[in-house]
């Protein structure tokens, strides 16, 4: 296809995510999910306000509802990890 998804790591990324160990790397994988989900959040909007099949836009609905949902948590749990 040529191009990524928004949010979707790179490989520098990816690369730096395997070189970590401990707090690091949870401190990257959450900032890395919250980056994906985000990108998916973006994705499930446009079959929301796009889409056609009733069962694809509901689908695209709850990920809507759950990915943000995620988004918050890993956030808190940032939050709470840095203080």
């Amino acid at each position: 296809m040529g191009h990524r998804m928004a949010g979707m790591a790179s490989p520098k990324e990816m690369n730096l995510l395997e070189q970590s160990t401990g707090d690091e790397f949870d401190g990257r994988f959450a900032n890395l999910m919250i980056e994906h989900h985000k990108g998916g959040i973006g994705m499930a909007k446009r079959e929301v306000q796009r889409g056609r099949n009733d069962e694809l836009v509901s689908l695209a609905e709850d990920m809507v509802r759950v990915q943000r949902r995620e988004v918050n948590l890993i956030q808190g749990w940032l939050t709470d990890w840095e203080a």
